[in-house]
C-alpha cells in the first residue's frame, strides 16, 4: 500500500506541473499572438501613412514644377512691377584700363 500511495502522489504531482505548464503555455501564447497583433496594426498604419506621404509628395512635386516653370516666374515678376530687359546689361566696362586689387604688406 505505501508503495501505491507514493505512485498516487507522484501522479498527482506531475499532473499538477503538467496542468500549470499547459495553463502558462496558453497564456503566453495569448501574449505573444496578442503582441504580434499589435504590431502588425502599427505596421500596417506604417503602410497607409506611407502611402500618403507618397501622394502628398508627388503633390508637392506637382506644384513645385508648376510654380518653378519660366511662365508663372515672369508673370508674378510683371505682377511686381519689373519690366523686361530690352538692352544687353554689362557690369564692366570693357574700355576701362585694367585695375587689379592687390594686398600690400
Amino acid at each position: 500500500m505505501p508503495k501505491k500511495n507514493k505512485t498516487l502522489k507522484k501522479f498527482k504531482k506531475i499532473t499538477i506541473l503538467s496542468f500549470a505548464v499547459f495553463i502558462f503555455s496558453v497564456s503566453f501564447r495569448l501574449f505573444v499572438c496578442n503582441f504580434f497583433a499589435i504590431k502588425n496594426t502599427e505596421l500596417s498604419d506604417c503602410f497607409v501613412k506611407k502611402g500618403e506621404l507618397e501622394k502628398e509628395i508627388s503633390s508637392l512635386t506637382y506644384d513645385n514644377s508648376q510654380l518653378a516653370s519660366l511662365s508663372v516666374i515672369e508673370d508674378k515678376a510683371k505682377g511686381l512691377g519689373f519690366i523686361e530687359m530690352k538692352d544687353l546689361l554689362i557690369a564692366l566696362d570693357p574700355f576701362a584700363p585694367a585695375k587689379v586689387a592687390s594686398l600690400t604688406q
